[in-house]
């Protein structure tokens, strides 16, 4: 059982944003309001009948946000990380929770209005920012299918009409850190503005072996042509790039006594760690073995390329506006690295062009309705590759018969290279999809309103490609390791023609391939009902029941065993936002119930996908995704209070409990040695879900000193609370297992699971479980009186905690997880003109 509660504290970020302080003499007006579009129509926050919460840019940049994960520390209820080159969003414990290619987010992510259906560029975003908001709960009506957690709205400054206008800051740092950020504003004339925004970030790499570092070039173009009040149109181009090392994951120490077997399941939490070999949070991970049995890694790279262009065209046709938003998008994903014991590479291209059409109603309309068709299309080949180099496990023990000469250290006689490798070839997955959508707000009374929506959802996806299984010497006839009998050594590759031998993999490698060819198609209808009332001015309740839609999907394997259900999600909300004292103090809660069906989950799994006794049964090995129930409520609080004209405090506070249901869920990296489709399973029942703390907090403090002449110091502190949390699914069962016998659809009682139990972690916590932390920061900025020139000193995670954002084991022997960067701390320099 699990709580999550996220909590945001108000100045540094959340539901408002910051006073206005007036220089030396001082009177305040209160707290500012904030115009989102949560709703697709600009309106006041705290006028927004939705879980919604605002980050302003001036706010992101006095918190030190650069890239999506910052996001974590300054919104409640978000938890964000990063994968590779992929960033994750959760939402109230809701994560994506599936392969980050063959699957889908939970959490909608847009940029100025454009849905990206893989925001693996999202860190390179957060420059000339107006305002991210984040939309917790299901948004299935205005926002469609995959945004069953919520969304994320990032909305960029657009060009201005009033003057010229151009900013520069140059931040250095720890470990040779160097941002650049720069915005050109131009009014070329009274209907036409252009505006450019560039940003660029390099420092060393947080691990020792140089990954997690940063080279990133950034750059957006904007132009708006506003001939009259009633016509404008917006066209918008951006460029990401990301080099260096790369992302990379840090060791939590060897472990032992991990080999699964049927007698006795274990995963990375039944493991015995062995602490003498933790390298440490931020230390290399890339061990000794390696090099014993005669291969070292090359160095990592990531090379990605991201490049869209969207329009905007607005028209004011009087009792109605038309909004129409064509788009493209393409994402490169291209780079090597060191992870799990196995390099691991990837390149991918992503073609996506969406196109968003909509009627709404005028400012002036007594009733705020819209109606829209949207079409999204993905068009996503991928090729990722698992290299065993370090050549080893494959049982045999001696040379004798095997015809590959010895190597020095190696007990299994293997080259490097001959290892089990793994190829993912998926030179197709396209994703069309369809909706129709219309929500309406009318007001009853002066102070009742009640909100209608519904949205219709087709969506169809194609997937065509294969896991393979790559072998460096052909085993012999019955060895343990694998039921079947690897055919002579042949040429690898793939039947599309790819070829995959480099230099890590060992000439004249076998394959056995398991085809994936799924074409599937799901239509859902999501809807959502409100009713909101004015208890006074600056005082609003509502309540809300919305339902919300995940597509299903496909996962390596053979049909009928590599297709997943659709998630879906009943969700209930009652909130409330009130302003008191004059503007000055700002109380918002809510409270939510959710009812999830089908949530999708994700496992390293080595599942039969075919075959039979007498010639051997094919497995698919690799991200399995599968289907469970999950129930979660909470509660969230967010304050914000001016106390005085140059102090300011925010408190906010969420609460969570989750768990999932009657659903059983395989054993990771099972059946351990496959001799049938046996598969065992162990029970979800009360398991809390993954990235899901039970209590949320950050509480901040800012304070003003009037300087002479009307220059100011401001000091900024924030500290950022959560409790323990899981980051796998399958971490704190304590119940009785279940074999799942796959060629009969049977469940039976398993009795040898029957005490199966979690056995004691050490006092670090290992395996998927990290604990509770707190990550605090400190900022003290100068600025001139005609605050044209501003310096700011900053320290990042002043405790310096290593926080685990996301967590891998395969039965290697090892457990991994990805971190966010230790303490750093550094000058921004910005001038304004």
């Amino acid at each position: 059982m699990a709580v999550l509660g996220l909590l945001g504290l108000g100045l540094q970020h959340t539901a408002l944003g910051a006073t206005d302080p007036k220089s030396a003499s001082g009177s305040s007006q209160g707290l500012e309001e904030i115009v989102v579009t949560a709703q697709k129509r600009s309106e006041d926050l705290q006028k927004t009948a939705l879980a919604v919460s605002a980050v302003t840019g001036d706010t992101l940049k006095k918190s030190g946000v650069v890239d999506a994960q910052g996001l974590t520390d300054v919104v409640p209820g978000v938890e964000v990380g990063q994968n590779n080159s992929n960033t994750t969003f959760a939402i109230r414990g809701i994560s994506s929770g599936t392969d980050a290619t063959l699957g889908d987010a939970a959490v909608a992510f847009h940029l100025d209005g454009v849905f990206e259906g893989r925001p693996a560029a999202a860190s390179g975003l957060f420059y000339d920012i107006q305002r991210v908001e984040v939309l917790r709960g299901p948004q299935g009506t205005l926002y469609g299918r995959n945004a069953t957690a919520g969304a994320v709205n990032v909305v960029t400054n657009r060009p201005s009409f009033d003057g010229y206008q151009g900013d520069v800051a140059v931040e250095t740092g720890s470990q040779s850190e160097l941002r650049t950020e720069g915005m050109f504003n131009a009014p070329v004339n009274g209907e036409f503005a252009l505006r450019l925004a560039a940003q660029t970030l390099r420092h060393g790499g947080y691990l020792s072996n140089g990954y997690d570092d940063a080279d990133d070039h950034a750059a957006r173009l904007q132009a708006l042509w506003r001939p009259s009040n009633k016509v404008s149109l917006l066209v918008y181009g951006d460029y990401f790039h990301q080099g260096g090392v790369g992302k990379g994951l840090t060791e939590l120490g060897r472990v032992t006594q991990c080999d699964l077997n049927p007698a006795s399941p274990t995963y990375a939490q039944d493991c015995t760690i062995n602490t003498a070999q933790d390298p440490g949070p931020w230390a290399s991970w890339q061990t000794s073995n390696a090099t014993n049995k005669g291969y070292l890694s090359p160095p990592g790279y990531t090379d990605n390329l991201s490049w869209s262009v969207h329009a905007e065209l607005t028209l004011d046709l009087g009792p109605v506006v038309l909004t129409e938003i064509p788009a493209y998008h393409h994402l490169r994903v291209d780079y090597f690295a060191l992870g799990n014991s196995l390099d691991n590479s990837q390149y991918e291209q992503e073609k996506e062009t969406s196109n968003e059409l909509r009627l709404s109603s005028n400012a002036e309309s007594k009733a705020k309705w819209v109606l829209g068709a949207f079409y999204h299309d993905e068009e996503q080949p991928y090729k990722q590759i698992f290299y065993d180099n370090v050549a080893g496990g494959m049982g045999l023990g001696s040379c004798a018969g095997v015809g590959v000469p010895s190597v020095s250290g190696n007990p299994d006689c293997l080259m490097p290279g001959q290892g089990v490798s793994l190829v993912f070839p998926y030179p197709t997955i396209s994703n069309p999809s369809y909706a129709a959508f219309g929500q309406i707000t009318y007001p009853i009374t002066a102070a009742w309103r009640v909100t209608a929506g519904i949205r219709w959802n087709h969506d169809h996806k194609n997937v065509v490609g294969e896991t393979d299984r790559v072998y460096g010497v052909t085993l012999p006839p019955g060895s343990q390791d694998f039921p079947y009998t690897v055919p002579a050594t042949t040429p690898f590759g793939s039947p599309n023609g790819d070829q995959y031998a480099g230099q890590t993999i060992y000439p004249g490698t076998t394959e056995v391939a398991i085809r994936s060819n799924a074409d599937v198609t799901w239509t859902k209808t999501t809807w959502k009902v409100g009713l909101e009332h004015d208890l006074a001015d600056n005082k609003l309740i509502y309540l809300n029941v919305s339902t919300g839609y995940k597509q299903g999907g496909v996962f390596s394997g053979l049909p009928p065993f590599n297709v997943y259900r659709p998630e879906t999600i009943t969700a209930y909300e009652f909130g409330s936002k009130n302003r008191f004292a004059d503007n000055r103090l700002q109380v918002n809660a809510d409270a939510f119930y959710y009812d999830y069906k089908d949530y999708q989950i994700d496992q390293l799994e080595n599942l039969p996908a075919g075959g039979d006794p007498v010639n051997g049964y094919t497995y698919s090995f690799g991200d399995d995704i599968f289907n469970a129930d999950l129930k979660e409520y909470g509660a969230e609080l967010e304050t914000l209070w001016a106390a005085t004209s140059t102090d300011e405090l925010g408190l906010n506070l969420a609460l969570l409990h989750g768990q999932f249901g009657n659903s059983l869920f395989p054993i990771q990296a099972n059946p351990a040695r496959p001799q049938s489709t046996t598969i065992q399973m162990i029970a979800l029942n009360g398991v809390t879900p993954s990235n899901a703390p039970q209590l949320t907090s950050t509480l901040s403090y800012r304070h003003t000193w009037p300087l002479n002449g009307g220059a100011s110091m401001a000091l900024m502190l924030m500290s950022h609370f959560e409790s323990a949390q899981w980051l796998a699914v399958d971490h704190d069962v304590v119940t009785t297992g279940t074999t799942y016998n796959s060629a009969t659809g049977v469940y039976t009682p398993n009795a040898a699971l029957n005490s199966y139990a979690i056995t004691s972690l050490t006092t670090k916590h290992y395996g998927s479980r990290q604990r509770a932390y707190s990550r605090s920061q400190l900022g003290l900025t100068y600025q001139t009186a005609d605050k044209k020139f501003s310096v700011q000193g900053f320290v990042r995670n002043i405790e310096n905690k290593a926080v685990m954002n996301t967590f891998s084991f395969g039965g290697d022997g090892a457990a991994y997880a990805s971190v966010s960067p230790p303490r750093t701390y550094g000058l921004t320099f910005e001038a304004r003109f």
